[in-house]
C-alpha cells in the first residue's frame, strides 16, 4: 500500500532496540503493525501508573527498556528530563536539565507548557529541546549531558511546541517566533550547526511594519516530517502562512505553499502521492500537494482543499487510500485522499489536541477529558469501544510491542491486554 512509502523512506539511522523514536512512531505517522489493548479503565489492563511532576505535553520516546520523557514547572524556571523503566515503571533518572531566570508568558495560550516538544532518539542518546530556553543531547542511561545549546533563540509568544526531527547525522529543529521564523541542523554528536534557513514566508500581516494580534500571524507549532520524492529526501515543515519543502542535509528551500492561516500545529503526512498538511488557525484548511515541484507550487501542486472540520491539533492518519482526522472539538472525519471527498464526519466527543493512531485496522483518538475512543478504519463509522482515565491528555500516545503508553495531564500509564 502507498501509505508505507512514508513509514520506509524517512532518512532516519536507527538503532535496533528503538521502539518508540519520535512522538508519532517510526513511521512519523502514527501507524504500527501490531495488536494494542482495546479496552482499560483506572482499574482494568494498567500494568503501572505513576505520578509525574509539574507539567508537560511531550510524549515519551522508548529505548528498549526505557522512556524518556520532559518536564517543566509551571512557570518554566525548571526544565527535565525523566526516564522510567519500561517493566516497572520506576524513575530511573530525573535531571534537572535547564533553569531559567526569566522567561515568556504563554500570552493566554492555555494548552501550551514549557515542556511541550517530543524528545527524539537514535536509539543511544535522547535529544530534549525545549525551543528558545535550549536543547541538550543525552545518555539516558546515566542521565548525562552529551552536550547543551541555548543560543537558538526566537520570541515563541505563545511557547514552543514544535518537537525536533533527527535526518542521518543532523538533529533538525523548527523555531516559528513572533521576531524570527527558521529551521536549523545540528550535528546530532557535537551540537555545532551544520545549516541554518530562515523562512522566506511573504508576511502581509503587517500595519506600520508591526504585526498584527501580537506576533500569532508569525507563529508556528507544526514538526516536519522526512519524506523521499524521486529517490531525494525532502524535509516537510508547516509554518504560519506557508509550508516549505527543504533539502534536509543542506536547508535549501525546494519548495513552498502559501495559505492565509498561521499557528499550524498538526503534523503533515504523506502517502507515497501526496503531502497533506493542515494549515492552523483560526479554521484550518486541509492541503493535498504534490511533493514534486518547485518554488512557489500553490497554483499548480494543491490537488485539492478541504474544508471542514479539520483538526488544528491533533495529527491526522491514513490508510490506503483514505485520510482520517479528529478536529479540536471532537468531530471524526474521513476523506479519499484520491479527490478530497468526505466518505463520512461524525462526532467522537471532547476536545482533541492528542494524535491518532492506527493499529490492526483501528483508530485510537483520545480527548482531553480522559475519554478515548475506538473506531474501524473504514469507510463505514463504528465506534468498537469506549476508554475512560480519570484525567484527560494532551500528549500523543507512544507504543511499544503490544503495550500502549499513554501520558495523561497528571500521569504515565502502561496499558496492557
Amino acid at each position: 500500500m502507498k501509505y508505507l512509502f512514508a513509514l520506509l523512506f524517512t532518512g532516519i539511522a536507527l538503532c535496533a532496540k528503538v521502539d518508540w523514536p519520535d512522538f508519532r512512531g517510526p513511521g512519523q505517522n502514527g501507524q504500527v503493525e501490531t495488536h494494542l489493548p482495546e479496552t482499560w479503565s483506572e482499574t482494568e489492563n494498567v500494568t503501572w501508573k505513576i505520578a509525574l511532576h509539574d507539567h508537560g505535553i511531550s510524549t515519551p520516546v522508548i529505548i528498549d527498556q526505557t522512556l524518556a520523557l520532559t518536564a517543566a514547572t509551571e512557570d518554566g524556571k525548571k526544565m527535565y528530563i525523566i526516564t522510567v523503566d519500561f517493566a516497572s515503571g520506576e524513575i530511573l533518572q530525573d535531571e534537572l536539565i535547564f533553569t531559567n531566570e526569566e522567561v515568556e508568558s504563554m500570552g493566554g495560550f492555555g494548552i501550551n507548557t514549557y515542556a511541550t516538544p517530543s524528545p527524539v532518539t537514535d536509539g543511544e542518546l535522547v535529544y530534549a529541546h525545549f525551543g528558545t530556553y535550549g536543547t541538550a543531547c543525552i545518555d539516558p542511561e546515566i542521565g548525562k549531558v552529551v552536550w547543551k545549546r541555548r543560543d537558538i533563540n526566537c520570541r515563541h509568544y505563545r511557547g514552543a511546541a514544535s518537537s525536533p526531527v533527527l535526518y542521518q547525522d543532523l538533529l533538525i529543529l523548527t523555531l516559528d517566533g513572533i521576531d524570527q521564523q527558521f529551521v536549523i541542523a545540528l550535528h546530532k554528536a557535537t551540537g555545532e550547526t551544520v545549516w541554518k534557513t530562515p523562512r522566506s514566508t511573504n508576511f502581509r500581516d503587517l500595519e506600520d511594519g508591526k504585526p498584527k494580534a501580537g506576533g500569532d500571524f508569525r507563529k508556528g507549532f507544526s514538526t516536519p516530517i522526512v519524506i523521499t520524492v524521486g529517490g531525494k529526501d525532502q524535509l516537510i515543515s508547516a509554518g504560519a502562512k506557508a509550508c516549505f519543502s527543504y533539502d534536509p542535509g543542506s536547508g535549501k528551500e525546494i519548495w513552498f505553499v502559501e495559505f492565509e492561516s498561521h499557528s499550524a500545529a498538526a503534523r503533515p503526512v504523506f502517502d507515497g502521492e501526496k503531502v497533506y498538511i493542515s494549515t492552523g488557525y483560526p479554521k484550518a484548511d486541509l492541503l493535498a500537494v504534490r511533493p514534486d515541484g518547485h518554488g512557489n507550487v500553490t497554483d499548480t501542486h494543491v490537488e485539492w482543499i478541504y474544508q471542514k472540520n479539520v483538526s488544528r491539533r491533533s495529527s491526522p492518519v491514513l490508510w490506503g487510500n483514505r485520510l482520517y482526522m479528529v478536529d479540536d472539538g471532537g468531530v471524526a472525519t474521513c476523506l479519499d485522499t484520491g479527490s478530497g471527498a468526505m466518505i463520512w464526519r461524525e462526532k467522537v466527543g471532547g476536545n482533541h489536541s492528542s494524535s491518532l493512531i492506527l493499529a490492526n485496522g483501528l483508530i485510537y483518538s483520545f480527548n482531553e477529558f480522559g475519554d478515548s475512543r475506538l473506531f474501524h478504519a473504514s469507510d463505514t463509522f463504528k465506534i468498537v469501544r469506549e476508554n475512560k482515565l480519570d484525567v484527560g491528555m494532551l500528549a500523543s500516545p507512544a507504543v511499544k510491542g503490544n503495550s500502549l503508553i499513554l501520558r495523561t495531564k497528571t500521569h504515565l500509564y502502561r496499558i496492557d491486554s
